[in-house]
């Protein structure tokens, strides 16, 4: 059912990996942080700071979202952020007189289709359309008009190019006299979590400790963002997908795979004890 999967097998896992090393006595370690937040779904977060304050004092960051449906861990996210083009014309009778007016929702439907075709730009490059409004009626001129564009990238150097080019193409929409703004909607945006060689150590790591426990294991790339995202904005390396195996999220379907979760959570316990000191940690 709802929540199982995203995110309380990921809480399970973290309570009894920290219980395991504490019952085998495994005192390594300075500080473990075990971060529990409640907002990664809405739109206006307030734990932002606090990932982002906490990631920068660790050596590592373990996110336990769950592996994806066939036990892969995440290695990459995409940066993304919301963009909403408002569109203002000039309203007039779409019979009588419609050389007076200016179509808002005419330069809106230009931008719409001339900034989809930046999608692919780069690899991993996307721009989608989700929401359209505007105008009164058919008979009239629309005066105003919106759009609400999600962009993403695999950099966050991309991203900024990507919504560069963006707000370049949307303002040369072809429609005259129609003012053209554009907005980053407040907290819409993501950092990328990179593949940087310290991901890269700590995947060879989980894919050797996995073996050792007698399960496959690899990293993947994935669009969506997660408190990583954040946690790890300052070069601090980790890994995501490590709870245990589920799927089909907030869904009345969703569900746990069982016998994931004993596997998952020793994997969990063992990567923590090979966690090394970061250079440059504040």
């Amino acid at each position: 059912g709802p929540g199982t999967c995203d995110m309380k097998a990921g809480i399970l896992a973290g309570i009894y990996a920290i219980d395991a090393l504490d019952h085998v006595g495994w005192d390594k370690y300075g500080l473990i942080t075990f971060l529990i937040v409640s907002d990664e779904e809405i739109g206006e977060r307030h734990s932002v700071e606090l990932l982002m304050r906490e990631g920068e004092q660790h050596d590592a960051v373990l996110t336990l979202e769950a592996a994806r449906e066939n036990g892969d861990i995440v290695t990459a996210r995409k940066a993304g952020c919301w963009l909403t083009v408002t569109a203002q014309g000039k309203a007039a009778h779409a019979g009588v007189e419609p050389e007076k007016g200016r179509s808002a929702t005419l330069a809106i439907a230009n931008i719409i289709v001339n900034t989809f075709a930046l999608n692919g730009r780069k690899p991993g490059m996307t721009v989608n359309p989700g929401e359209i409004s505007g105008g009164r009626a058919p008979n009239i001129v629309s005066a105003e008009a919106s759009a609400h564009f999600d962009l993403r990238a695999w950099t966050n150097a991309d991203l900024e190019d990507l919504v560069a080019e963006f707000r370049r193409v949307a303002q040369a929409q072809p429609v005259p006299d129609v003012t053209i703004t554009i907005t980053q909607d407040p907290g819409s945006g993501c950092p990328a979590m990179e593949r940087t060689p310290g991901v890269v150590r700590l995947e060879e790591a989980a894919v050797r400790i996995a073996g050792e426990l007698g399960f496959p294991l690899k990293g993947a790339a994935t669009g969506g963002g997660s408190d990583i995202s954040f946690a790890g904005h300052a070069g601090t390396p980790g890994l995501d997908g490590l709870g245990p195996i589920g799927g089909l999220d907030h869904g009345p379907d969703e569900y746990v795979v069982t016998s994931s979760v004993a596997p998952r959570i020793a994997l969990l316990a063992k990567l923590m004890m090979e966690i090394e000191p970061r250079e440059g940690r504040a």
